[in-house]
């Protein structure tokens, strides 16, 4: 906006609001991890549309590259013509035994799944902001999204997670390792209510329309 000529004091940046009392079940997260058949191994999650502009492909392209072997993938959403391709690239990769497709997860068994998962991965471009890596920390799960957009931004302001280069399997892989303590993740869901709670929210967008309402009156 600044570039098309708009002064910064014009410009108001709010986020979308977060459910902040959002949590997934015991039992919930024992019956995902039940369905997708991985044991007690552990499991990277992906959620969101499968498109291309969401780079699961590359997800997958960086499964083999993750120093533990052991390490599985979910991938949860809606098909937007990606799911074929997917599929194949797993096949060619030899990972059906390490890869689940299980369609889209509503409610909240979505937010089961987060919880039940050891890391989030969301390796968007262009993700304006991203609510499921939020989400994600807000269920006690760390994130790792792209640097390409206002995701990466989110996350590094509230911490939680690791932002990546897009587009980089390796770098993706190394961040799936990485794992972070409770207590960075604990700090993390506090930011988020004090950033994208809805109470926030809300105080934000009061503080940008009533100077224009006091104006008029």
């Amino acid at each position: 906006l600044e570039g098309r000529g708009i002064a910064g004091d014009r410009i108001a940046v709010v986020p979308n609001p977060v459910d902040t009392t959002m949590a997934p079940s015991v039992a919930g997260m024992r019956a995902q991890r039940e369905r997708w058949g991985f044991g007690d191994a552990p499991v990277a999650i992906y959620l969101g549309q499968l498109s291309p502009r969401k780079g699961v492909d590359h997800l997958i392209r960086a499964l083999p590259l993750v120093a533990d072997g052991s390490l599985k993938l979910v991938v949860a959403g809606s098909d937007m013509g990606m799911r074929p391709r997917l599929e194949r690239l797993v096949e060619n990769l030899d990972l059906r035994d390490r890869v689940r497709f299980v369609g889209v997860v509503p409610g909240q068994e979505r937010l089961d799944a987060l919880g039940a998962a050891d890391v989030a991965a969301y390796p968007s471009r262009e993700e304006i902001f991203g609510l499921v890596p939020l989400e994600a920390i807000l269920c006690g799960t760390p994130v790792v999204v792209c640097d390409d957009s206002g995701c990466g931004e989110v996350v590094t302001r509230v911490g939680g997670g690791h932002v990546v280069p897009h587009g980089d399997p390796s770098a993706l892989a190394s961040a799936l390792e990485r794992r972070l303590p409770d207590t960075v993740l604990a700090e993390a869901r506090n930011r988020i209510r004090r950033f994208a709670g809805r109470s926030a929210v809300a105080a934000a967008l009061e503080a940008v329309y009533r100077p224009l309402i006091e104006r008029r009156t």
